[in-house]
């Protein structure tokens, strides 16, 4: 039996053992009784359901039709039923993983050749940095260190402004553009980690 509030929260407790109990049971029954077995959730008694709930009884529900059992769902209020719904039939969640095919030498080589054409900036980098350091390690007395200091400076501290200005503005349209999506889901609360992935990623690229 549910009953209360089923969100990412409360469930981050019993999720496991849940799933546990579940594969135990479905376990111990014999396989010519597999397809008579179900497994019934009452759910008068949610009060609050939200998309980590959703996904939970996705979940069990996947795992019961995985070994050819049955899974029932009663009681749920009727604001929740379209949002479990649109993930109907859940079986397109599950897509069966298809077989990749074998490439040939030559495919394997062309692929292989064009992704070093692809980072060939990168190794041109890599090669004029390495080629840099090493002739500033042996002339270390023509290295110009006032200059080195003035750039990392330019490039490190005084640049923080502009970079918390531009990560502050692509947080707020992040948050913004995510929140109207992610609020149908009831995952407003994954709007923060979000926003501060894409702004991170956003910086590293």
């Amino acid at each position: 039996m549910l009953s209360g509030v089923i969100n990412v929260y409360t469930l981050g407790v019993v999720w496991t053992q849940i799933r546990d109990s579940q594969s135990a049971w479905l376990a111990s029954i014999p396989k010519a009784n597999v397809a008579q077995a179900t497994l019934t959730f009452d759910a008068t008694a949610v009060t609050s359901l939200d998309g980590a709930g959703i996904a939970f009884l996705i979940g069990v529900e996947e795992a019961q039709i995985k070994v050819g059992a049955k899974s029932e769902l009663q009681g749920l209020n009727s604001r929740y039923q379209p949002l479990l719904h649109e993930f109907d039939p859940i079986s397109n969640l599950f897509p069966v993983p298809a077989e990749k095919p074998k490439r040939s030498f030559f495919v394997s080589t062309g692929m292989a050749a064009q992704n070093l054409i692809n980072d060939w900036g990168v190794i041109t980098f890599a090669g004029h940095l390495s080629s840099d350091l090493l002739w500033s390690l042996r002339n270390i007395t023509k290295v110009r260190g006032g200059d080195f200091v003035n750039a990392a400076v330019e490039a490190g501290i005084a640049a923080l402004p502009i970079v918390g200005l531009v990560a502050f503005l692509i947080g707020v349209i992040l948050s913004f553009q995510a929140a109207i999506g992610m609020k149908q889901f009831g995952a407003v609360s994954f709007v923060g980690p979000l926003a501060a992935l894409g702004i991170v990623r956003e910086r590293a690229h």
